[in-house]
């Protein structure tokens, strides 16, 4: 999916950012669940749920719901097809536009929702804000834990670096026992660099406002600026 949707730029999923207190290399090398090189385990592992859940063919008419364009759509595309291909879940994609999602991943109407986040601080906050608070757009059916919630208080008040990330480990821990509501596919970053000559490009307050490139031109005679910067 990585490799398709992202063209291969960042690495397998974590719940916290790569490095902070997981290692999805090592993860691999160790032959942790999820991360597995070879993954007949896991898809034994899988199959042998269902059928203890009554589908022993898979799940039928699972939706899954995501944006319509972009890198989101491309790895809806692929978990979609990967899904059918192993005999997991018979998957359709309900493919909208971006706030049309939001909304619907609000609502928790779908059994699945494949939803991209920006990530600014790469600080764990963040990620326990957006997913694991109650009552937020990313916890639509308010899934907790005893144990993450004694946590994140926990991890809020310590002020010392290194026993807070011990706090965050353990909360790692706990959702890697495979039981909460999220399932983390991929990190990359992205970024971007400008030649003087493109013109008119200016830096959007939000991604929701990048719906068109028709005031962008490319001129060749610009003068190369003496200064940094890029100026449109």
């Amino acid at each position: 999916m990585g490799k398709v949707a992202y063209r291969g730029f960042g690495v397998p999923g974590t719940f916290f950012s790569p490095g902070f207190v997981e290692d999805s290399t090592k993860f691999a090398k160790e032959g942790k669940p999820g991360y597995r090189t070879d993954k007949d385990v896991d898809l034994a592992e899988a199959k042998k749920l269902l059928t203890k859940a009554g589908f022993p063919d898979g799940i039928p008419n699972l939706k899954i719901n995501g944006l319509n364009a972009g890198s989101s759509m491309k790895a809806a595309e692929q978990v979609a097809a990967q899904f059918r291909r192993d005999g997991i879940a018979d998957i359709t994609l309900d493919a909208v536009d971006l706030a049309t999602m939001y909304v619907k991943m609000r609502d928790g109407n779908h059994s699945m929702s494949l939803v991209n986040t920006g990530i600014i601080i790469t600080d764990p906050g963040d990620i326990i804000n957006q997913f694991f608070l109650q009552d937020v757009l990313r916890n639509p059916h308010n899934w907790n834990d005893p144990r993450t919630d004694q946590l994140m208080v926990d991890q809020n008040m310590e002020q010392d670096p290194t026993k807070r990330k011990e706090l965050i480990k353990q909360f790692a821990d706990v959702l890697h026992e495979g039981r909460s509501h999220i399932v983390p596919l991929w990190w990359n970053s992205s970024g971007a660099t400008f030649d003087y000559r493109l013109r008119n490009w200016h830096a959007p307050m939000t991604v929701q406002l990048v719906h068109k490139w028709d005031h962008v031109y490319w001129d060749p005679d610009a003068k190369m600026p003496t200064t940094p910067g890029y100026v449109p």
